[in-house]
């Protein structure tokens, strides 16, 4: 008994089915394909035989494939009426058309005993995106025991079981290739990216935002929160809006960690300018004084610890790693300043 029956049109269609066919059985999936697979005998009892005993009828449609078939001596056509009659009667569990060489749907004009095959869901199977495709073309197919071991080797993992989610990373990486575990790597964050820069980018180090702030054209001073936000504000903007001065977030950046290393100049920073807030709130004060960049902030009372933490933070860490303290008060001061220069 075979797991799929290959059902193709010799002409445009042979070099497709047989690379689907391969890859499949790579998956243990005992294909028939008839140019491998038929005995002697009669061809036609060879072929319903066949077709007869595979719960899955795979239809592989390439350009002008179904254009014979309002024949209704052709064998395309007789294949794909006798899938349909055994599909109705669950003696075939799946019909899977693919579309492939560049078809994405089927003719119009397709013979009543075959039109029926137009309202299953086609895979198209395609240079681009064939790892991801080819991955739904296996997860369709019905393999009884197959599921059966699977579903219940799944339903062993709790989702909310750390040691059990290690172990399918284990198993993941056992059963595809380093190629192919990049491709479902790369596959399943496009499909569950929620649009967070943060989530997607956060736990890369500085040198890498700012090449892909290169790539994307846009500016890269500042550290990794610095950038981080940039990125934000070019996600979340139309493209024709205005940037924001890439000196201004840096300056916004370096003042919001002054704010959060520094509490203890908040009251003062308040009274700079003359702002009625409650002053044994620091989280009203930071939220009032956030962005004012007319604040005049004085680095040199800082202590080193403090100076590093902020310098760190707004601009990176790999941009003051030798820096002493005088460094260090000077770049945040020219920095600051510059930012300040388009909106004070």
């Amino acid at each position: 008994m075979n797991d799929i029956f290959i059902s193709y049109r010799r002409e445009g269609g042979a070099t497709t089915a047989r690379l689907i066919c391969r890859a499949l059985e790579e998956k243990r999936f005992k294909c028939f394909f008839d140019s491998d697979s038929l005995t002697f005998g009669s061809f036609a009892d060879n072929i319903k035989e066949n077709l007869k005993n595979s719960p899955n009828f795979i239809l592989i449609v390439t350009p002008g494939s179904l254009d014979r078939c309002i024949s209704p001596d052709d064998w395309v056509r007789q294949e794909i009426a006798l899938a349909l009659k055994l599909y109705q009667t669950n003696k075939i569990q799946r019909i899977i058309p693919i579309f492939a060489n560049g078809v994405t749907g089927f003719p119009g004009n397709l013979p009543s005993d075959i039109s029926a095959i137009a309202e299953q869901n086609a895979i198209e199977l395609n240079h681009k995106d064939f790892e991801a495709n080819f991955s739904r073309l296996v997860d369709r197919i019905y393999h009884k025991k197959r599921d059966q071991l699977l579903n219940y080797f799944l339903d062993q993992h709790e989702e909310d079981d750390p040691e059990a989610l290690e172990d399918l990373h284990c198993t993941f990486k056992s059963c595809l290739s380093p190629t192919q575990q990049m491709h479902a790597l790369k596959s399943n964050i496009k499909m569950h990216w929620n649009g967070d820069a943060r989530i997607l980018l956060g736990d890369y180090l500085d040198g890498f935002l700012r090449h892909l702030c290169l790539t994307l054209n846009l500016n890269q001073d500042g550290g990794k929160d610095t950038i981080l936000r940039r990125i934000e504000y070019w996600l979340t903007n139309e493209e024709n809006e205005q940037d924001e001065d890439p000196y201004a977030t840096v300056s916004k950046n370096i003042l919001e960690h002054y704010l959060n290393e520094v509490p203890w100049k908040l009251v003062s920073l308040c009274d700079q300018l003359d702002i009625k807030v409650d002053r044994r709130s620091p989280s009203k004060m930071r939220q009032i004084l956030s962005n004012r960049l007319e604040l005049d902030l004085e680095f040199p009372s800082l202590s080193f610890q403090e100076l590093k933490a902020v310098a760190g933070a707004a601009l990176g860490e790999d941009k003051i790693e030798m820096c002493r303290k005088k460094e260090l008060v000077e770049l945040l001061t020219d920095t600051y300043q510059r930012g300040r220069a388009e909106t004070v």
